[in-house]
């Protein structure tokens, strides 16, 4: 099943990705200065801020096994990462609980910062403002 999953992923990455102008572009971030989200715990029902980063790290831990190489997880923060600013943008869970994210994959993205380790942590920080963008 895993695997059926992966290759699914893996597909659905390299479509995206080729269809997409330049591939992975830089996000303009301003000042430099790395964004900080409010994310609400669906399990306690506390709202918190956190790096947008350290955010994605949880992310991609929680969507992809840890222990996948390296190079799968970058596609895997680029993707998580696009997906999170575009839905920031979209403020749906704004509405629904005046939040930037949540972390439930039902409203938002798989969330679980205690899978985050090395192999994450690198593939998260080469990608570092890294999106998709299309037609520009």
């Amino acid at each position: 099943m895993r695997k059926k999953i992966a290759a699914v992923m893996i597909v659905l990455t390299s479509i995206l990705v080729s269809s997409c102008a330049g591939g992975p572009q830089r996000s303009p971030q301003g000042n430099g200065t790395e964004p900080t989200i409010s994310l609400f715990d669906n399990k306690t029902g506390k709202k918190q801020n956190i790096k947008l980063e350290d955010y994605l790290a949880g992310v991609v831990a929680a969507e992809m096994e840890p222990g996948w190489p390296v190079n799968a997880l970058a596609a895997q923060a680029i993707i998580a990462r696009t997906f999170t600013m575009e839905n920031i943008k979209a403020g749906r869970i704004k509405k629904l609980h005046g939040t930037d994210a949540s972390t439930s994959v039902e409203e938002f993205q798989a969330y679980d910062p205690s899978r985050i380790n090395d192999n994450v942590r690198k593939a998260v920080k080469m990608t570092r403002g890294e999106v998709v963008l299309r037609k520009g």
